[in-house]
C-alpha cells in the first residue's frame, strides 16, 4: 500500500496518488489554479479522474467521490502446485480471494494469509493428509487459534473479514490453541 503514482498531462497538471486499502488519494497539481485533494474508490478513479487526460477542464473533474466501501483484503498465496509463492501481501477483492480458498491445492505446506482493513488476520495451510487448517494469530498472546475446516467454514470466515472488518474464527467453535512458543 506505500507505492505513489504520480502522472502528468501534457498541459502540466500533476496527479500524484497512493492506495489507501479500498481508495486513491493524493493530490491533483494543476499548472494556473489551485491544488485539490483526490480521494475516489480505487475501482471507479478512470472514471472520474480519466477526462483529465483527455484534455477535460480541471474544473469540471470531481477529486473527491464518495463510494461505499469495497470488500477487499490484503492476501498472501503460497501454492506449490500452481509454482505461486508471494513474497509479500496483495490486494485482491473478495470473489478473487474465494477463488483462492476453493482452488488452494491439497499438497502439504500451501498456506493463503489474509488481512483485513483494521489489520485482522485469518490464514489457512493445506495438511500432508489434505485436511484444511484455519486459525487466527493472536501475537500479544503468543498463541494462535484455530481448527480444521471444511473449505465453506473458511470461505465464510474470509467473507466475514473482507465484508465486516472482523475475525470470526472464535465462531467456528472447538478451537485448538497453538502456542507460538513451540
Amino acid at each position: 500500500m506505500g507505492d505513489e503514482l504520480r502522472v502528468r498531462d501534457v498541459r502540466g497538471h500533476e496527479l500524484a496518488l497512493r492506495r489507501v486499502w479500498d481508495r486513491l488519494r493524493g493530490t491533483f497539481t494543476q499548472v494556473d489554479g489551485p491544488d485539490a485533494a483526490v480521494d475516489v474508490p480505487r475501482l471507479g478513479a478512470w472514471d472520474a479522474l480519466g477526462p483529465l487526460f483527455l484534455g477535460a477542464d480541471p474544473a469540471n473533474v470531481p477529486t473527491d467521490v464518495p463510494g461505499e466501501p469495497e470488500p477487499l483484503l490484503e492476501i498472501t498465496v503460497n501454492d506449490a502446485t500452481r509454482r505461486r509463492s508471494d513474497s509479500e501481501m496483495h490486494p485482491e477483492n473478495l470473489e478473487t480471494c474465494l477463488r483462492w480458498v476453493r482452488a488452494l491445492t491439497p499438497e502439504d505446506g500451501n498456506f493463503l494469509t489474509f488481512e483485513g482493513r483494521t489489520g485482522g488476520i485469518v490464514q489457512m495451510m493445506r495438511e500432508d493428509d489434505g485436511r484444511l487448517w484455519l486459525e487466527t494469530p493472536e501475537p500479544g498472546a503468543r498463541r494462535a487459534v484455530g481448527r480444521y475446516v471444511e473449505v465453506e467454514e473458511a470461505e465464510r470466515m474470509v467473507e466475514v473479514l473482507a465484508r465486516e472488518d472482523r475475525v470470526a474464527v472464535a465462531e467456528l467453535g472447538g478451537l485448538t490453541e497453538v502456542s507460538f512458543d513451540g
